[in-house]
């Protein structure tokens, strides 16, 4: 498990309150970063619960 923390991923650009519901729902940091590079928006990012895949939007 490496260890990413808070600070290292403040460029997504996670409000607090975002970042205390994450905590709130046990999202970490390093998920919140995974999700990131797997192009998810910041609102599903903080949303998701940690084991939940993504939704697939049908278009």
């Amino acid at each position: 498990m490496n260890d990413v923390e808070w600070k290292d991923i403040d460029f997504i650009g996670l409000t607090r309150s975002q970042k205390a519901k994450m905590i709130h729902k046990g999202i970490t940091p390093s998920i919140a970063l995974s999700r990131y590079k797997n192009y998810w928006s910041i609102d599903e990012i903080v949303n998701t619960k940690p084991y939940m895949r993504r939704k697939r939007y049908e278009s």
